[in-house]
């Protein structure tokens, strides 16, 4: 489909395609999901780029902004969320164009669903200063929100409350096990560790179900205990 956007006697962009700044900052990000062995991308990529940075010498500084953020981070590269955030930034400077009641919606979206975003990481970091990690293993990095936030760029829909709670807590205790081989443990030490580790996989079959029957057990107890116990949250 870009063919059309070719001078076929150069082999180049053609050059009038320079005057339309908005169809600029759409090739520079459609050219961010290109594949291996798309020549034209790639041509496509250098030509936009070369007049997105001519173009900032000349427009009005609304678009300015738009084009730095473009050329700094393209949209392929974006958490949604924080994206959502600048585009709203953008969508509302531009008077001549947006839509109040859109914006309002757009704002207010935001707002709500960031509020349950943060109701999660509040009871993530009471779950894990209810383990002491940051007493307890002075060694490791304290990065549960930088964990909630790996979760929150894959899964931000409010259903996924129950995904992002559990593999944040998933990553955080990873990361301890990872700073305790890396960072603090002798090689003596991790080597028992990992015989430990490697002794789940040859307990006897009882102890499996033992096991089993616990974790039963406390799920079980954590439902009925759940002062709302839903799997998801909705916006409001």
């Amino acid at each position: 489909m870009f063919t059309k956007f070719m001078d076929n006697d150069e082999g180049k962009l053609k050059e009038s395609l320079a005057s339309d700044e908005q169809g600029m900052i759409s090739l520079y990000e459609a050219t961010h999901v290109a594949v291996h062995g798309e020549d034209i991308l790639d041509k496509a990529l250098v030509f936009a780029t070369k007049n997105l940075k001519s173009i900032l010498t000349k427009c009005t500084s609304q678009f300015q902004k738009q084009v730095k953020f473009s050329l700094n981070l393209p949209l392929w590269k974006c958490v949604p969320r924080t994206l959502t955030r600048h585009y709203i930034d953008f969508y509302s400077d531009d008077h001549g164009f947006n839509n109040e009641k859109l914006l309002r919606f757009a704002k207010l979206d935001f707002n709500k669903l960031q509020k349950c975003h943060q109701r999660e990481l509040c009871e993530i970091t009471e779950w894990w200063g209810g383990l002491q990690v940051p007493t307890r293993f002075r060694y490791a990095r304290d990065r549960v929100v930088e964990c909630y936030y790996w979760i929150y760029a894959v899964y931000f829909e409010p259903r996924y409350r129950s995904a992002r709670i559990i593999l944040t807590k998933i990553i955080s205790m990873l990361s301890l096990l990872d700073d305790t081989y890396d960072n603090f443990g002798t090689y003596d030490e991790v080597e028992i560790l990992t015989t430990v580790i490697q002794r789940f996989d040859k307990i006897r079959h009882e102890h499996h179900i033992c096991t089993y029957q616990f974790v039963h057990h406390m799920r079980t107890f954590e439902i009925e205990t759940d002062p709302n116990p839903t799997k998801s949250y909705p916006y409001a």
